[in-house]
């Protein structure tokens, strides 16, 4: 049985972001309690499998990552990136994956994909271009990763050595993947960061 064409436009609406997710009531004759939702969407979810058309297998992917986005809302512990706003810069600090230093990433924001990475069901990936780079690059999000990211492309100190008057010899600040390397960097831009995690 087809679903109800209010119900279909609806959904087309959550997914092309024409309404705010958050905001059921805003579209008519739509309860704005996202359980009964769930029905509405299994049924259309349905409804498209039978088709062949590759435009509803399109469409069902998408409904499938708006189910995540409000799951990830609710219970996810990087819920704060959903936040992030496509064509806006930013400025990303994280942990080096060598241990020595921070990372500093400056980048433009494309989307968010939302999954499980290894065995991690809570994984955010961010799709965005680096400062002065062409093509686009995948940020993942799992686990205990620790970050934080400022609006804009900010200047960050990432200082790694250690310099002692009595040697000429410079030595790192802190052992390997010592958490400061991180605090100390975003403490350098002097002013709080749009969102952070320190775990």
């Amino acid at each position: 049985m087809e679903p109800n064409h209010d119900i279909l436009a609806f959904i087309e609406a959550l997914i092309t972001h024409s309404i705010d997710p958050k905001n059921f009531s805003q579209f008519k004759n739509h309860n704005s309690d996202y359980y009964s939702f769930r029905i509405t969407f299994k049924n259309g979810l349905k409804f498209w499998i039978d088709s062949d058309d590759l435009n509803k297998v399109k469409l069902i992917k998408k409904l499938i990552q708006f189910n995540l986005r409000v799951q990830y809302q609710e219970e996810s512990q990087f819920r704060c990136l959903l936040h992030l706003q496509k064509g806006q810069k930013y400025t990303l600090i994280t942990q080096s994956e060598l241990g020595i230093g921070a990372a500093v990433i400056q980048f433009t924001m494309e989307d968010i994909l939302l999954g499980p990475w290894a065995q991690y069901w809570d994984a955010v990936g961010i799709i965005c271009k680096k400062k002065s780079a062409r093509s686009f690059i995948k940020l993942m999000f799992y686990g205990n990763k620790s970050f934080a990211i400022f609006h804009g492309w900010v200047s960050v100190k990432n200082d790694l050595w250690e310099e002692s008057e009595n040697s000429p010899i410079k030595r790192s600040k802190y052992s390997s993947f010592d958490e400061r390397y991180l605090t100390d960097a975003i403490a350098s831009v002097g002013k709080p960061p749009l969102y952070s995690i320190i775990f």
